[in-house]
């Protein structure tokens, strides 16, 4: 671990440090976009498939199949990227064989072109998510956006999906819809939120139109230099909140960084949609590689959609494994977090900040930046909950003698005991047990190592994790360790 520089170009008398690239990053993927086939027939004016990937392919049954047997705990597998999948020959298959990983499985399509046969087999196959994508409600303008299939089908196609999840009487997959806006389109969001909520949908993600690729269009009225324009930007918020008045039972989520408010760069990770500032680090994106991948229909694994020309590895020479921790990941994440890279210096997703002072504690808010690996965002309640392992970053200065954790710890549900094991530099402090039926609140210190570094990296590992949804709670899905109320050295 590096001592790092403070803005002034000195050496900061304050404690500071970037993380190691191994106490971000897991050991497997948890996150994947999975490009089961690269075929569309589609040609939506917004999108590069076509240019990137021509006539496309399907990717081989057998790729998938070693991709999914080697997966660790994955959260998400989105059986989408580029292509329409719909159309992949063993899409049900596919489907089955993510939700074996114990993955939420999920699916954006266009869903027009898909047939009856595909329809009844997603429902049967258990797939968790169904992301519509539409654009209009203007049966004409759909023609022009999709340049194939029509709206008529569309709806059609939509009705016979609720119709089967009834007939089967599956509650899955939860359907939303997916907008992406453009000028030629803002007023058509009001009618396509309308028809989401006829449809007992609870959400609407809006997405400003994108150009990264040499696409024909252009979008000058909506981009400038790859950013939003602040008059179209303008437009979008007002049409967003037209729709919000008007359909109110549905969540309408606009899904772009640079439609937030602006905040000056601290020492709290946050997005930065401008290039990134001297000496500001880069924590992490929607699509980092500390944890999530693509993985595209010819079997490259590449780091993100931005980077989707660079290949890190091949699935059909190399396992996920070795790709993963193998020397092009791991100099690119090397890269990312110093931002170096010039693709992630400019996204306008990324999550930046400048290194600040490291405290000796973590409670609600305070020290976010702290928190590395293996947490959960920060729910309804502003409980903070940390996954199977997690890691934070501490500053011991002066040197302490002790370690103190408070928070929760869930039952396990397979009958076993669960705990918390805390340890630091290879050695175990100790750990907080829970041989009960029920949640355990706990307060307790363990003594740091000898000689523990200035900056103390400590990881929590439970012996196992709680979901909500095997409890049936609620349908909170998410693997859940322990919650966290404060950390501090002592």
């Amino acid at each position: 671990m590096e001592p790092i520089m403070s803005r002034a170009g000195e050496a900061s008398p304050i404690l500071c440090a970037d993380p190691e690239p191994e106490c971000l990053t897991a050991p497997l993927p948890t996150t994947l976009w999975v490009e089961l086939t690269s075929k569309c027939p589609y040609d939506c004016i917004f999108c590069s498939r076509r240019t990137l990937r021509g006539d496309g392919e399907h990717m081989e049954p057998g790729i998938f199949r070693s991709l999914t047997a080697a997966l660790v705990e994955p959260e998400i597998i989105r059986l989408n990227y580029s292509g329409e999948s719909a159309h992949c020959p063993y899409l049900a298959d596919a489907i089955r064989a993510s939700k074996a990983t114990g993955a939420q499985t999920e699916l954006v399509t266009a869903l027009s072109s898909i047939s009856s046969r595909t329809l009844q087999g997603l429902v049967e196959a258990g797939l968790d998510r169904l992301t519509i994508s539409l654009h209009t409600m203007d049966p004409a303008q759909y023609t022009e956006l999709y340049r194939h299939a029509s709206l008529d089908l569309l709806q059609a196609r939509a009705a016979e999906l609720f119709r089967w999840k009834e007939a089967l009487g599956s509650a899955t997959p939860q359907v939303d819809f997916a907008f992406v806006a453009m000028n030629a389109n803002l007023d058509q969001l009001l009618p396509v939120a309308c028809y989401a909520e006829s449809l007992g949908c609870r959400q609407l993600a809006v997405l400003p139109v994108i150009r990264r690729d040499p696409i024909p269009c252009r979008f000058e009225t909506e981009l400038e230099d790859g950013r939003l324009r602040s008059s179209f930007r303008q437009a979008l918020l007002e049409s967003v909140a037209r729709a919000r008045r008007q359909c109110a039972r549905i969540a309408i989520e606009v899904q772009s960084p640079e439609l937030e408010p602006h905040h000056e760069l601290d020492g709290v990770p946050r997005y930065c949609t401008a290039a990134l500032p001297e000496s500001a680090r880069i924590r992490t994106c929607e699509q980092n590689p500390w944890e999530t991948a693509h993985v595209l229909a010819n079997g490259d694994v590449v780091a993100c959609e931005i980077r989707d020309r660079e290949a890190l590895g091949n699935l059909r020479q190399q396992s996920l494994a070795e790709i993963w921790q193998g020397a092009g990941y791991r100099a690119f994440r090397q890269h990312y977090l110093r931002g170096e890279s010039p693709a992630c210096r400019n996204c306008a997703w990324k999550m930046a900040y400048f290194p600040a002072a490291m405290g000796r504690r973590i409670a609600a808010a305070e020290n976010a930046g702290q928190l590395l690996r293996g947490w959960h965002a920060r729910d309804s309640s502003g409980t903070l909950w940390s996954k199977h392992d997690a890691w934070v970053m501490l500053g011991n200065r002066p040197p302490c003698r002790l370690l103190r954790l408070k928070g929760l710890l869930p039952r396990s549900l397979d009958g076993g005991d669960n705990y918390i094991e805390a340890s630091s530099e290879g050695i175990t402090m100790g750990r907080i047990w829970n041989p009960a039926g029920e949640d355990v609140v706990f307060d307790t210190c363990f003594e740091l190592p000898p000689a523990s570094p200035l900056v103390l990296q400590v990881k929590l590992s439970t012996r196992t994790t709680f979901r909500p949804a095997d409890a049936r709670l609620n349908t909170d899905t998410r693997r859940l360790g322990f919650a966290l109320f404060l950390m501090e050295l002592l």
